[in-house]
């Protein structure tokens, strides 16, 4: 259950980030970057120590079916003004909820290896090409989670 949550967090973050103040000294020219666009989550890793086997091992969320299909068919449009906005595919897993929804701000920082969704949560970006966009994001160890990174792949639509 906790795996469920912290992914459902995580989605979250993405989906449903707040407005923050862009760092103009460390942000790149976001009219050109790759990251714009409309993307769809096709994997999801989480990788974490296993009690069982005594070393680190990975598994794929979607696989084991800690998605719903509404969520897997949502999408996530990162626009030239450095704003996000999601779209429930048609599937919807709220039939009253908007079709879209303006969610806040992304950048992109530290010499675009990392970007910023809402103030405080940063994930390092591991592939950003014209088809594919792969960050890590690392859990808050604070929250209780013993998960060591989540690997989220989207690809453009």
């Amino acid at each position: 259950m906790k795996i469920k949550t912290f992914t459902l967090i995580c989605i979250s973050s993405i989906l449903a980030i707040n407005a923050c103040k862009k760092d103009e000294s460390s942000t790149s020219n976001s009219s050109s970057s790759p990251i714009i666009g409309t993307w769809k989550l096709s994997s999801f890793f989480i990788t974490g120590p296993s009690s069982t086997i005594g070393k680190d091992t990975t598994i794929d969320a979607i696989a084991l079916g800690y998605f719903k299909p509404c969520e897997l068919d949502d999408l996530i449009r990162f626009n030239s003004d450095n704003t996000t906005t999601s779209f429930q595919g048609n599937i919807k897993c709220d039939s009253t909820a908007p079709d879209s929804k303006n969610n806040g701000t992304w950048s992109l920082v530290e010499n675009n290896s990392k970007i910023r969704l809402d103030t405080n949560t940063f994930a390092d970006i591991l592939i950003l090409s014209n088809t594919t966009f792969q960050m890590r994001l690392y859990p808050d160890t604070s929250s209780g989670m013993k998960y060591k990174y989540i690997d989220e792949t989207y690809t453009r639509q």
